[in-house]
């Protein structure tokens, strides 16, 4: 909704239709004034018309409503693209604010983009598969369903020097699925050994996924997979690595405490942690508490002086070791 706002807004619609009335203006007339591709504008206002913004006089023809004219700065849409660093100067402000909002620096890649590219000269009345939102957002020229198909995320290989642990090492993916983080690692790291635990209807799905992707892997018991509760003792006491990715941010502080009490009374002096977590940062600049823990990944980047601190830290992810 936020980028489907913001592209109807960038396009002027509203002032558009303020001469229209009641009767409202086609969507080919609305494209004549703004130049955006007559066909996704059509989609964009039926949208909006369904969250009660706008309304679909008949099809393919669109009237403001009491909501979208509560967005009209009162200025002409030739004095707007005159002069459109001021469009909200001397107006109510209620345009603005909307504006801003929907133009908020946290929504998916894809919905950042959208507006972008309905309004780029180009790409606006593309057809083509590969000058879409979603090429832009993760700068493909692969299209959507083939680009589903690649492979997994080599993140986890960064994350981690686990070139440097020794031949036979044993890494424990605890509550890691069907394995596909280990299957990574596997590709890359063939000296370390690998258990993935998970419960036992998981176990099942991956079975099928290793002896579809790896068989060999299986075969030579380089890879174990086995039923697991993380809640429960754990049971592998050898393990060089103990990997929980997404794991601890489902659950509340005293059952997370619970899991990693599991996994600590199951270390030998030479066992580490690795989580890999999305960590949300407050909405406000802390002092001392977490703020001055000395553990290495834990203190992302400050934002600017003045901003929210997650600013400093927006669309990134931190892999606490």
């Amino acid at each position: 909704m936020n980028a489907t706002l913001n592209a109807v807004m960038t396009g002027h619609v509203v002032k558009i239709l303020r001469s229209s009335g009641p009767n409202g203006l086609s969507v080919d007339e609305i494209a004549a004034k703004n130049n955006m591709d007559a066909g996704k504008l059509a989609r964009l206002l039926r949208i909006l018309a369904t969250h009660h913004t706008f309304w679909e006089v008949s099809p393919d023809t669109f009237a403001n409503n009491r909501i979208s004219a509560s967005l009209d700065t009162g200025k002409s849409f030739s004095e707007i693209v005159r002069d459109p660093d001021d469009k909200y100067t001397a107006t109510s402000g209620s345009g603005a604010l909307t504006f801003m909002c929907s133009s908020n620096p946290f929504p998916l890649f894809i919905s950042t983009c959208l507006p972008e590219i309905l309004h780029d000269p180009k790409l606006a009345h593309s057809q083509e598969l590969t000058e879409t939102a979603f090429s832009c957002a993760f700068e493909t020229d692969t299209p959507f369903f083939e680009w589903l198909n690649v492979g997994e995320p080599k993140e986890v290989l960064d994350g981690f020097e686990w070139d440097k642990l020794p031949e036979g090492s044993v890494i424990v993916d605890v509550g890691g699925g069907v394995g596909t983080a280990m299957q990574v690692l596997y590709d890359a790291h063939k000296h370390l050994k690998y258990i993935v635990q998970d419960r036992d209807p998981v176990m099942a799905d991956a079975r099928t996924f290793w002896e579809t992707h790896r068989p060999e892997a299986l075969r030579s018991s380089q890879v174990t997979l086995q039923v697991g509760d993380f809640f429960a003792e754990q049971p592998i006491k050898n393990a060089r690595v103990f990997f929980l990715r997404g794991i601890t941010h489902n659950w509340p502080t005293p059952h997370a405490a619970r899991i990693l009490q599991r996994l600590r009374n199951a270390v030998t002096p030479d066992t580490q942690l690795v989580l890999a977590e999305n960590i949300v940062a407050y909405a406000c600049r802390e002092h001392g508490g977490s703020a001055e823990v000395d553990v290495p990944g834990a203190t992302p980047p400050a934002g600017a002086r003045g901003a929210p601190p997650e600013l400093g830290a927006s669309r990134q992810f931190y892999v606490l070791a």
